[in-house]
């Protein structure tokens, strides 16, 4: 214990390692938010359509976009979790 506490290379290692860490629990957690936002606004989308605020061909295009971002960020998701994470 004192040669790692004596040692600021090894101190150093494992703040940066520990940092990385965190980076990549919080980009799963932002990515993740963007696709509970990506839900809210495809139930917005249904609601506006079905009051008629909106018509089908404006729903189709609205939808195309949604789903094309969907896959961009589970794609992104996907990859943040299946990226090793430090060993603490």
């Amino acid at each position: 214990m004192k040669r790692v506490l004596t040692n600021p290379d090894i101190v150093l290692q494992e703040l940066k390692r520990a940092a990385a860490g965190d980076t990549q629990n919080d980009q799963g957690k932002q990515l993740e938010r963007a696709l509970a936002d990506l839900d809210l606004q495809e139930k917005r989308l249904v609601d506006l359509y079905t009051v008629g605020g909106i018509t089908a061909t404006a729903v189709r295009e609205k939808s195309a976009d949604l789903s094309e971002r969907r896959k961009v960020l589970e794609t992104q998701l996907a990859s943040v979790q299946m990226t090793p994470r430090p060993s603490r």
